[in-house]
């Protein structure tokens, strides 16, 4: 699997919180949401990606390593293997949840690197958007 594909539109790289850089297309609206930061197309909100980006060290100081760096699978969640960023320990899980009683499908792509750990959440009624949204988060680098 390569770590980009040939994307059909522009693509707008944005630096995040701690020097982390991900791009996403030019279509798309950018938001500072307090401790996270938020993406999604400007025509609506389908996909939504939230990240949130953690500075970790151990109590000597020291960074800790991307292993000692997770989160736990959501209740009714599935753990997926398939989803690769080089240079990263990845976690994934997929599952559904209920919002003000609509069904989203919901992907959760937590990123360990040495001292740090993105929990990205993608959002959708759609599926399909979701995976497509997969390929934006593969251009993810520190």
């Amino acid at each position: 699997m390569s770590i980009l594909r040939r994307f059909e539109e522009e693509l707008r790289e944005y630096i995040i919180a701690q020097g982390w850089k991900v791009s996403f297309p030019t279509t798309w609206q950018y938001e500072f949401a307090g401790d996270h930061e938020v993406f999604f197309p400007k025509d609506n909100f389908e996909p939504t990606v939230r990240i949130q980006t953690i500075y970790a060290t151990r109590p000597d100081g020291t960074l800790a390593a991307p292993g000692e760096l997770r989160v736990n699978c959501p209740e009714g969640f599935s753990v997926r293997k398939d989803v690769e960023i080089p240079g990263f320990l990845l976690d994934v899980y997929e599952g559904t949840i209920v919002e003000d009683g609509n069904t989203l499908h919901q992907l959760n792509v937590n990123v360990m690197a040495e001292g740090f750990l993105l929990i990205v959440s993608v959002f959708s009624v759609n599926k399909e958007a979701n995976e497509k949204t997969l390929d934006y988060l593969k251009t993810i680098r520190r």
